[in-house]
């Protein structure tokens, strides 16, 4: 998901920077946590998010979604994909409103960094992307919260509701059930089997796929396959495509400029010729947006919410004389 078009011009070199980063994040964090800071204080990880090297396989999660510090210990919070997250506690522990708009509550980042039961705390958006897409819309790479007493504190990922984590505070001195190394292990395998698992749900979409159906995305609750299925096709003129969202996330199919929010459909998909712009609006899971196509030509389609990670299409229509 994307706040800004801006991304699409000069976000994507530095998003196949830090994806590239990736598998070392996993394990670099380690030898920082194993050793206490002056005060006897730990810094642990947590990674926001994963992905592989092209980011078309998404993992909706905080890894660890659980973890063991002290009082006094710092949480730092890692992005890890190229997807937007949020790390937010609400003041109530009750999970934050949705939808994610954005609103400006939703992507500030609160400036206090030490942990109060009952305060509300964000880490705005953070994502492997130009953190710099103006004053009003930044993106992070971290953050990082100390947290002062005991207790167990739940978090939210604001934009994706099923990403939820935990942190149990214990008093000072307790000793910690696992090491960081340990939570990096935990992540790595998560990792593996999260991209296997994405490998085999497009696999298995792109056998029902064909010229006329095409799906936007496929996944589950925690993994998301982030490419129209199948990516080119190809028909005749006064024939139809119709995208189908198999992902739990929303997409969207865009022909043509962005003229309007995300959300919002536009143009008649029922006779498209190319002469202006057509949006689907959000596809939400497993509903279908049917485009029928009046005029031979090539017709390149992107998602508006997830095109800087590669998720563009073309539609080939051959005229009757072809």
């Amino acid at each position: 998901m994307r706040l800004s078009p801006w991304m699409r011009k000069a976000g994507f070199g530095l998003v196949a920077l830090c994806a590239a980063l990736t598998p070392a994040l996993l394990s670099a964090p380690a030898a920082s946590a194993h050793g206490a800071s002056d005060s006897g204080h730990r810094t642990w990880y947590v990674h926001v998010g994963l992905e592989n090297h092209d980011h078309s396989i998404q993992v909706m999660t905080f890894s660890p979604s659980e973890l063991w510090i002290n009082e006094g210990d710092k949480v730092v919070w890692v992005t890890g994909s190229a997807e937007i997250h949020t790390v937010t506690f609400t003041s109530t522990g009750a999970p934050p409103p949705q939808p994610f708009g954005p609103t400006l509550q939703q992507v500030t980042r609160t400036s206090s960094h030490v942990f109060k039961t009952g305060t509300f705390f964000n880490s705005g958006v953070l994502a492997n992307i130009n953190p710099e897409l103006g004053p009003d819309t930044p993106y992070y790479h971290d953050y990082a919260l100390t947290f002062p007493s005991d207790g167990t504190f739940t978090y939210y990922c604001w934009v994706h509701p099923m990403m939820t984590g935990v942190i149990h505070v214990n008093e000072e001195g307790v000793r910690y059930p696992h090491t960081q190394g340990w939570y990096n292990g935990q992540t790595a395998k998560l990792r593996a089997t999260s991209l296997h698992e994405g490998r085999e749900l497009a696999e298995r979409a792109e056998e029902n796929a064909n010229n006329h159906l095409v799906f936007a995305g496929t996944g589950n609750d925690m993994v998301d396959y982030m490419r129209f299925i199948r990516q080119e096709v190809t028909i005749h003129v006064g024939e139809s495509v119709t995208f189908t969202n198999l992902s739990f996330g929303p997409h969207t199919v865009n022909f043509g400029p962005e003229v309007g929010p995300p959300n919002v459909a536009v143009g008649n998909p029922a006779s498209f010729d190319g002469s202006s712009p057509l949006a689907s609006g959000f596809l939400f899971h497993e509903q279908s947006y049917t485009v029928t196509f009046t005029k031979a030509g090539d017709y390149d389609y992107f998602c508006a919410l997830h095109d800087y990670m590669g998720m563009v299409g073309v539609v080939h229509v051959i005229g009757d004389d072809d």
